[in-house]
């Protein structure tokens, strides 16, 4: 997949300029967002295909998609770290 093959159907009513300074002037995380999104499909058979530039909106999610069940997809496991005199700590063991 190329840049040149992503369909591009942006927001046709963007933030205006005086409006997106105001937002950066303090972003915040997770209190603005873009006025675009880009999605891309994927399947075995093609890969990555399909990309298009759309206006942010909501993404359709199948109710089997493995981060709904039990949080599985943010699950970081047990992490090890080696300490400077050389012994190592430990993070999540149980």
């Amino acid at each position: 997949m190329s840049g040149s093959s992503i369909v591009c159907h942006p927001n046709t009513s963007p933030r205006s300029a005086e409006e997106r300074a105001a937002i950066l002037s303090n972003p915040g995380f997770g209190r603005y967002f873009t006025d675009n999104m880009v999605q891309i499909r994927y399947s075995d058979d093609l890969g990555w295909h399909g990309a298009e530039l759309l206006a942010y909106g909501s993404v359709t999610l199948d109710p089997a998609t493995n981060s709904l069940h039990y949080g599985q997809s943010i699950f970081e496991g047990l992490k090890a770290f080696r300490r400077n005199d050389g012994s190592i700590a430990t993070f999540r063991p149980e």
